[in-house]
């Protein structure tokens, strides 16, 4: 098991996790869905075809995700108010971006390259003590995790 903690400052709804090659970092994305409609839906299908992992969030701050990578014999077993799912990181690098999804990363996570069974569970009560801390290096230690996001690779 390997564990990484990851402070992340949003600008935007979603924080997106995502291998680094996904086409959601294009840089024509935007402009193959011009409505707002048509990018959440794009959004949504992504992530239910397992390219990319979302948490929504309500007001910008700094969150602290917990990635937890997995072994493949442990344990997988998801908390029932979380979602299981798939993701699929070919080349082994996941971008976590939010806000404008053409930026740069300024988060990366290794891991080997293959086919990962995930799932993310959010806290809503350390979330509302971390609205509005503008970066990583003013949140509070010892708190969180606001999101722990949890990996398991069942496939190269």
């Amino acid at each position: 098991m390997r564990i990484l903690d990851v402070r992340v400052s949003t600008k935007g709804v979603w924080v997106c996790f995502a291998d680094a090659t996904s086409e959601v970092y294009a840089p024509d994305f935007f402009s193959r869905y011009p409505s707002s409609a048509s990018f959440v839906s794009a959004i949504v299908r992504l992530s239910r075809s397992g390219e990319l992992l979302k948490q929504e969030v309500i007001v910008d701050g700094t969150f602290l995700f917990r990635v937890v990578v997995l072994d493949r014999d442990e344990a997988f077993p998801p908390p029932a108010d979380s979602e299981l799912c798939q993701l699929r990181l070919p080349s082994g690098t996941i971008d976590i971006r939010t806000g404008d999804l053409l930026e740069r990363p300024d988060w990366r996570v290794a891991v080997a390259p293959g086919t990962y069974d995930a799932w993310v569970q959010w806290s809503v009560d350390e979330e509302c003590k971390h609205y509005e801390i503008a970066s990583a290096a003013e949140y509070p230690e010892g708190d969180g995790p606001d999101g722990i996001i949890v990996l398991r690779r069942v496939s190269e």
